[in-house]
């Protein structure tokens, strides 16, 4: 399985939520992605299990024909975020950082 690498250009937002607070980012694409991410704390399972759960439903959505959005990894640029914009997200983004993220299909959601 391969999966596109977008960069960002510029922080949109940080969606504040229960669960992880997605970024949402203009990438070089000019579309917009939401990025999610783990924690990089830890290799702590759940976080391992959610990720596997997250990619069996996209993939099992796409086998049934059912729109879903495009998954790929965004790379954080230097300088396309300030930390004073992260409410959330501030010792978990980082430049450099790669992110899992749903693409732009409008269809993106917040855990």
């Amino acid at each position: 399985m391969d999966f596109v690498v977008k960069n960002t250009i510029t922080l949109l937002e940080e969606i504040p939520t229960y669960g992880h607070s997605p970024l949402k980012f203009l990438c070089d694409d000019y579309e917009i992605y939401y990025c999610k991410y783990r924690s990089g704390i830890s290799l702590n399972q759940q976080e391992i299990d959610c990720l596997f759960y997250e990619l069996l439903c996209h993939f099992l959505l796409l086998k049934l024909t059912i729109p879903t959005p495009e998954l790929v990894l965004v790379n954080i640029n230097q300088g396309s975020f300030k930390k004073e914009q992260l409410n959330y997200d501030k010792k978990y983004c980082k430049a450099g950082a790669l992110f899992k993220k749903n693409g732009s299909t409008g269809m993106g959601q917040a855990d």
